[in-house]
C-alpha cells in the first residue's frame, strides 16, 4: 500500500465545448480541489470553462479537437499525461473517457500515468447508432477494463450503471454548489414586465431531452389564468439546435407576448434569483446544477420526479411532478404559487461544493493508496 506524503498530482480531461451541467460541476469541483492537490486540466475546446479556469489560475492545456484529427488528439493527450505523470486521472464524458483511459494505460507501460476514473454525469440522451454505438461500446470497455472507479451523481444513476459496471466500482458523489458564495454574489435580475406578474423560467440546452416543448405547453395551460390576481410570464433561458422549432411552437400556441427566449446567458444564477419559480421537465436527469442552484437561492423548483431530482426534492414533495404532462405541471405551479411563502425552499448541505470535494478527495486517496 502506498503512503501519501505530498499532494496528489491530479489531471482532469473535459471537453469544455459548452457551459452546461457537466462543465459547471467540473468547474465547481476544480475550484475546491486546487486548494488540496497539484492540478492540471486538459480541455478539448476553448470556451467559458477555459476562461473561468484561467481566472482561478489553474494550469490549463487546450487541445483543440476542431483543429486536430483523432490521432493527433490522442497523442496530444498521451504526451500531456506522460509529462505530468498524474497520480489520478479523472475524465468526463465519452470522448474524454476513451482518450484519457487508453492514453493513461499506454503511459503506464512506460512507468508513467496513474489511477484513472470517470464521472457519469447522466444517462445517455438517445439510443446510439452506427459509429456512435461503436464509440459507446469502446467507452464501456475503457470504463470496465482501464478505469478503477465510476462516480455516479445520484442513487438512481448508480442503479442504472449497475447494468454496466460492478457494484464495487461505482461510487455515489452528489454534485455540489458553493452555497454561501452563490448567495453572496448573486444580483437578482428585474425581469421587465407588468408590476403584477409572476415570472416562471426553464433553463437548459434547447434539445429534446430537456422538453422545452412541454414547458411551452404548460405555459399555454396557464395562459388566461392568474396567481392571486397576478399574470404569468415565461422565460426560456438557453440555446440549442431546437430554438427555431420552439419559437414556432410558442407562436402556434399563441404565447408570443408572454414567452421570452433569452438565449445563452452568462448570469444564470442571477436569472434564477429573479424568477418566482424554475421548471425542470426533462425526460430524465442526473443531478443538474441548475436544480441545486435554484434551491440554494430559495427559489421553488417544480421538477419531473426522476433521476437525481427525486432525491433532491425528497424534502419538498409538493414540488415533484410524477404525471409528465403539461396539465400536471400547470396544476403544480398554481398550487406552489399560493404556498410559496410557507415552502421554506433550501438546499441540503449534503449538496455543498465542500462536501463534494471532500468525498472526491477521499476516493482519490483510496485509489492511490491501494
Amino acid at each position: 500500500m502506498k503512503s501519501l506524503t505530498r499532494p496528489l498530482r491530479v489531471m482532469h480531461i473535459i471537453s469544455g465545448d459548452l457551459w452546461a451541467g457537466a462543465e459547471v460541476q467540473a468547474y465547481t469541483l476544480l475550484k475546491q480541489l486546487q486548494q488540496h492537490v497539484q492540478l492540471k486540466v486538459i480541455l478539448l475546446n476553448e470556451g467559458e470553462l477555459a476562461i473561468k479556469l484561467r481566472q482561478l489560475g489553474i494550469e490549463l492545456i487546450i487541445l483543440p479537437e476542431a483543429n486536430m484529427n483523432s490521432l493527433r488528439l490522442f497523442f496530444g493527450v498521451f504526451w500531456q499525461i506522460f509529462k505530468f505523470n498524474p497520480n489520478i486521472l479523472h475524465t468526463h464524458r465519452q470522448k474524454e473517457n476513451i482518450l484519457g483511459g487508453i492514453a493513461n494505460f499506454l503511459s503506464g507501460l512506460f512507468g508513467r500515468g496513474g489511477k484513472s476514473l470517470r464521472t457519469a454525469h447522466g444517462a445517455p440522451e438517445f439510443r446510439p447508432l452506427g459509429l456512435q454505438r461503436l464509440q459507446m461500446l469502446l467507452d464501456l470497455a475503457v470504463g470496465r477494463c482501464l478505469q478503477r472507479a465510476v462516480i455516479a451523481v445520484s442513487k438512481e444513476l448508480k442503479i442504472k450503471l449497475r447494468g454496466f459496471y460492478s457494484e464495487k466500482k461505482i461510487h455515489i458523489i452528489q454534485n455540489g454548489v458553493d452555497i454561501e458564495a452563490l448567495r453572496n454574489t448573486v444580483l437578482p435580475i428585474n425581469f421587465v414586465g407588468d408590476v403584477n406578474t409572476k415570472h416562471l423560467g426553464i433553463i437548459g440546452r434547447l434539445e429534446p431531452v430537456k422538453r422545452i416543448d412541454l414547458f411551452l405547453r404548460t405555459a399555454a395551460e396557464l395562459q388566461g389564468t392568474s396567481c392571486g390576481g397576478e399574470n404569468w410570464h415565461f422565460h426560456v433561458i438557453g440555446d440549442g439546435g431546437r430554438k427555431g422549432e420552439l419559437v414556432d411552437l410558442a407562436q402556434q400556441l399563441g404565447l408570443s407576448r408572454v414567452v421570452t427566449f433569452h438565449g445563452h446567458r452568462h448570469d444564470v444564477a442571477n436569472c434564477i434569483a429573479g424568477l418566482d419559480a424554475v421548471v425542470m421537465c426533462s425526460d430524465h436527469e442526473g443531478m443538474p446544477m441548475v436544480a441545486l442552484e435554484t434551491l440554494a437561492l430559495g427559489v421553488p423548483l417544480i421538477a419531473h420526479n426522476v433521476g437525481g431530482l427525486r432525491e433532491l426534492l425528497a424534502g419538498f414533495p409538493d414540488l415533484a411532478v410524477d404525471d409528465h404532462r403539461a396539465e400536471a405541471y400547470a396544476s403544480c405551479l398554481q398550487r406552489v404559487c399560493k404556498q410559496k411563502p410557507a415552502l421554506n425552499v433550501h438546499l441540503d448541505e449534503d449538496y455543498s461544493a465542500q462536501d463534494n470535494c471532500r468525498k472526491t478527495l477521499e476516493l482519490y486517496r483510496r485509489l492511490f493508496t491501494v
